[in-house]
């Protein structure tokens, strides 16, 4: 009987470990990516009507300004792919001028790479919305 208590307690353990592992997962949001973000898009902002819209967006969306909203976080919008082809999330998390310099190129960018005529994420911004029409609601 002892024996089976051991191996029920071990299986329990073990069991416990591997639920907590998937709780602690990481995420595909890197914090210092969005702290940037806000840096450059958000926080210099001048209380304009189109600020004031550009911070409600960033503060509903959160990580929805990169990620695709209700998917697992391995799920980017468009922005976030043209994010993500920059920057890598390990090696890059800590260097601001990459950060900053990914940002500035996606900025650039057009929505829709197919059509020369669309607006670029960076226009998007300007005008107070989220860089992905498809993102969360504005």
């Amino acid at each position: 009987m002892q024996g089976d208590d051991r191996w029920r307690r071990l299986f329990i353990g073990a069991l416990a470990l591997l639920l907590a592992s998937y709780s602690f997962a990481p995420a595909h949001a890197v914090a210092p990516f969005k702290r940037e973000f806000e840096a450059v898009y958000v926080s210099h902002l001048d209380g304009s009507n189109t600020s004031a819209r550009l911070v409600r967006a960033v503060q509903a969306a959160q990580c929805n300004v990169c990620h695709v909203k209700g998917k697992t976080k391995e799920a980017l919008n468009a922005y976030g792919q043209a994010l993500d082809r920059l920057l890598d999330h390990e090696r890059d998390k800590q260097d601001r001028a990459k950060i900053r310099s990914a940002l500035a190129i996606v900025d650039q960018m057009q929505i829709d790479p197919t059509d020369r005529k669309s607006i670029t994420f960076g226009q998007r911004l300007a005008s107070g919305l989220l860089p992905d029409p498809a993102g969360a609601p504005q």
